[in-house]
C-alpha cells in the first residue's frame, strides 16, 4: 500500500488485534472466501494508526481497544487517517451496550467482542457489505451539523442568539432541531422560551449511560413541533459531577436522532465545553463590536485554531450601534480581527423586553430587522461546509459530522 495516507486503496482488509483466537478467525474466514489481499497484525487502534498516517486505507478495518476508557482518544486519532469509505469494525472486551451504543453513534461498523469466531465475523462483515465498495459519497451539507455557539465575553446575547436560531431552524426552515443548554445551574435557554427546565440535563451530565433516544424522547421539552430543548436549572447549593464521557455519549445520541443540534456553550473551559468546541461541525463564536469584545474574541479563536486544531470559528457581531460612538467601525474591526464577521446583529432595546417575557425572537414583529441577519446567516450555513474564513481541517473518517 503505497498510495498516500487518507485515500482508499484496495486491500480488502486490514486487521490490528492482539488476541490471538481472534487473529485466527479474521485469517480462517479470508481464506475461506479466497481473499489473499489482507493482513493480520498484532497491535490495536493506536498501531493502525501509525501505520495509516503513511498508508491508504484498506476497504475493512479491524481494531481494537484495550477498554472504554482508552477508546476515544484512540478512534479520535484514527479518525484523522482512515478514509470516511472505510468499513472500521472494532474488537474489544468490553461488554456493555452503552459502549456498543456510543461507538454505534460515532458510524463504526460494528463491535465484536473478543475473542470472536469466523461466523461472528462474516455476520459483521455482511452486515450492509454494500457499502463497501464502491466508496460512498460524502455526506450531503444538510446531514447531521452541530452547530455550537459560545460567547467571547459574559452578556453579549449567546443565548438569544442561540435560541433564536434554533427557533429559525425548527419553525421556518422546517429542520427536525435540538436546543442543547450545557450550564446546568446558570442556563438561561428554557428560561428564554418560557419552559420549566427538567432534570433530564442533568441526568445526562452525571450518568450518561443513561442516555439513548428514548432517553432523549421522555427528557426533552418541546416548545414547537420540531424544537426539542435539554436544559437544566440546577440549585447553587449542589455540585453537578459530570461524567468524563458525558459529551461523547450524548452528542452521539443526539446526532442519531437530529439532523441539527444548536448548543449554548458555557464559556468555562471544562472538559466537556472543550469536547463541544473540538467536535462541533460549526463553532460560531458571538461578540460585541467594543474593544473587549474583539481582544476576547481574538484569545477564544486561538484556542479553537492553536489549542483544538479546528478551523477558525464564525463570527457574530451581536447588538452593533448599541454604543456607536464607542465602538470601532466595521473596517477597523474587520482588520483586526483578520476575517469578515459573518452577520451583523443591529441593536434594538425591545429585545430586552422580549426576553424577559419569554417571548422568542424570530417570530416577533418588531424584530425582524435584528432577525433578518441571523436568519440569512443560517440559511447560509446549511449549504456551506467551511466556517468563517478558512477551509475545513479535513476529514474525520468514521466520526459522523466531524470534518
Amino acid at each position: 500500500m503505497t498510495s498516500p495516507s487518507g485515500s482508499l486503496g484496495t486491500t480488502h482488509l486490514l486487521a490490528y488485534v492482539s488476541n490471538g483466537e481472534s487473529a485466527a478467525s479474521i485469517r480462517a474466514l479470508m481464506n475461506r472466501q479466497n481473499i489473499s489481499d489482507f493482513a493480520v497484525e498484532p497491535g490495536n487502534a493506536n498501531e493502525a494508526t501509525e501505520y495509516l498516517k503513511t498508508h491508504a486505507s484498506p476497504q475493512i478495518l479491524i481494531v481494537e481497544v484495550p477498554s472504554s476508557d482508552a477508546a476515544p482518544k484512540m478512534l479520535d486519532a484514527l479518525a484523522d487517517v482512515v478514509h470516511p469509505a472505510t468499513r472500521v469494525i472494532v474488537t474489544g472486551t468490553v461488554d456493555t451496550f452503552s459502549f456498543y451504543h456510543w461507538l454505534m453513534g460515532l458510524g463504526i461498523h460494528d463491535y465484536l467482542l473478543s475473542p470472536f469466531n469466523e461466523q461472528q465475523l462474516a455476520s459483521a462483515l455482511s452486515k450492509g457489505a454494500a457499502a463497501s465498495a464502491p466508496a460512498k459519497e460524502p455526506p450531503s451539507p444538510e446531514a447531521r451539523k452541530i452547530i455550537a455557539f459560545v460567547g467571547a465575553r459574559g452578556g453579549v446575547g449567546t443565548t438569544s442568539l442561540a435560541t433564536a436560531s434554533a427557533c429559525i431552524l425548527a419553525e421556518e426552515l422546517s429542520r427536525q432541531t435540538a436546543l442543547i443548554d450545557l450550564d446546568p445551574q446558570f442556563g438561561s435557554a428554557a428560561l428564554a422560551l418560557d419552559l420549566e427546565p427538567s432534570r433530564g440535563m442533568r441526568d445526562a451530565l452525571e450518568k450518561p449511560d443513561r442516555i439513548d433516544t428514548l432517553f432523549l424522547e421522555r427528557v426533552m421539552m418541546k416548545p414547537y413541533p420540531k424544537l426539542s430543548v435539554l436544559g437544566a436549572e440546577e440549585p447553587f447549593a449542589d455540585s453537578v459531577n459530570i461524567h468524563p464521557d458525558a459529551g461523547a455519549l450524548l452528542f452521539a445520541a443526539l446526532r442519531e436522532k437530529f439532523p441539527f443540534c444548536v448548543v449554548d456553550v458555557p464559556r468555562q473551559l471544562t472538559p466537556l465545553t472543550r469536547y463541544v468546541l473540538a467536535h462541533a461541525d460549526h463553532v460560531v463564536l458571538v461578540t460585541e463590536p467594543g474593544i473587549l469584545g474583539l481582544r476576547d474574541a481574538l484569545r477564544l479563536r486561538d484556542l479553537l485554531v492553536q489549542t483544538l486544531k479546528r478551523p477558525a470559528p464564525t463570527v457574530l457581531i451581536n447588538r452593533d450601534g448599541m454604543a456607536s460612538k464607542q465602538q470601532p467601525s466595521r473596517t477597523e474591526y474587520v482588520k483586526h480581527l483578520a476575517a469578515t464577521p459573518a452577520a451583523y446583529i443591529p441593536f434594538h432595546d425591545e429585545v430586552i423586553g422580549a426576553t424577559a417575557r419569554g417571548e422568542t425572537l424570530h417570530d416577533h414583529a418588531k424584530l425582524q430587522a435584528v432577525v433578518a441577519p441571523l436568519r440569512q446567516f443560517l440559511q447560509s450555513l446549511l449549504g456551506t461546509e467551511p466556517e468563517g474564513d478558512a477551509k475545513p481541517a479535513g476529514k474525520r473518517g468514521f466520526l459522523k459530522g466531524r470534518k
